[in-house]
Order: C-alpha cells, then sequence, then structure tokens
C-alpha cells in the first residue's frame, strides 16, 4: 500500500506520522514560527513538492492520496499564523490552481484507488470546489447541509476509475 499525503504541512491529522506506508508531500520545508500559541512548528515533508506542478511520481503510483489544500482565498499573504502554517490560494487563480492539482493528484493515484478531500468552508462552499473534480464523491461527512453557507470542515471519498468501466450507480 502506498499512500501519498500532498499536503503534509506538519503532519497534524495523523496519529502515525511516520507510517512506513505514507510520503508527505508539501512545497514547504523547514521550521515556521506560530506566534498564536508562541511555539515552532516544523513542517519536514519526504517530498518538497508543489501539487499545482507535475509531480515527481509515476502515474498511477499510489493506491490513496490525501488532499488538505489551504481553503482561505487571498489577494496577497497576510503573514498571519494562518497563511503561513496552513498556506492561502490567490484570489485571482484559486479555481484554476485547484482544479490543476486535483488532476495531478488523480494522475499519480491508482485506478480504484481512494481520493480522500478535506476542505473548510470559510470562503468557497464544498458545492463550487466539488466542479472541479472529475468523479462524484464516493462518501463523506453528510451529517449537516454542506450546502449552506456552513464553516464545518467537509471530509469527502472519491474513488478513481477508468473511464470504459461501467458503474451502476
Amino acid at each position: 500500500m502506498k499512500i501519498l499525503d500532498a499536503t503534509c504541512g506538519a503532519k497534524n491529522m495523523w496519529f502515525q506520522p511516520n507510517h512506513p506506508f505514507v510520503t508527505f508531500l508539501d512545497k514547504r520545508d523547514g521550521k515556521y514560527m506560530n506566534h498564536l500559541f508562541d511555539r515552532t512548528t516544523n513542517i519536514n515533508p519526504d517530498v518538497v513538492g508543489d501539487w499545482t506542478k507535475r509531480l515527481p511520481f509515476d502515474d498511477e503510483y499510489f493506491d490513496m492520496v490525501l488532499f488538505d489544500p489551504p481553503h482561505i482565498i487571498r489577494d496577497k499573504v497576510n503573514k498571519c499564523n494562518m497563511d503561513v502554517l496552513y498556506g492561502y490560494l490567490q484570489k485571482d487563480t484559486w479555481r484554476m490552481d485547484l482544479q490543476k492539482g486535483i488532476q495531478e493528484l488523480f494522475r499519480v493515484l491508482k485506478n480504484e484507488g481512494v481520493f480522500v478531500f478535506k476542505w473548510g468552508q470559510s470562503h468557497v462552499l464544498i458545492d463550487e470546489i466539488l466542479r472541479l473534480f472529475p468523479y462524484k464523491p464516493l462518501f463523506g461527512n453528510k451529517n449537516k447541509d454542506i450546502s449552506k453557507n456552513d464553516k464545518d470542515t467537509i471530509w469527502l471519498v472519491f474513488l478513481k476509475y477508468r473511464s470504459e468501466q461501467t458503474l451502476n450507480i
């Protein structure tokens, strides 16, 4: 089993941040001061790379991909903790950047692989984000109305399949 965390950051979501099946990717590498908590955050990916560009992996290499992109949309960096620790998306290019990233991550995901997506609806509702995906979500947290302006975090799971496969859905 090969798993890619495409935006690992400080690996905060991981209970096993050193699991041998996981390749941790982030475009940042190093120590970042978190003034909000007055501590240093280490971002130490296995691979330094940007999910909006071609990744150094073969087609259909991973069995599972996790994608937790920045959820904040800005004109320019605010130099606040959220921007430094979690990044942000450019106001003028966020749709194109997300779509390119999603396409690239599906490229490195095997057919019948699992794609796990996390989105916070702080600036853009999930319904708008779903238009950028080549597949419909298989399942996720549907315990709330995801079309309302709800700031909750959304988790969705997608299944990649070949276009010639016929699915009775």
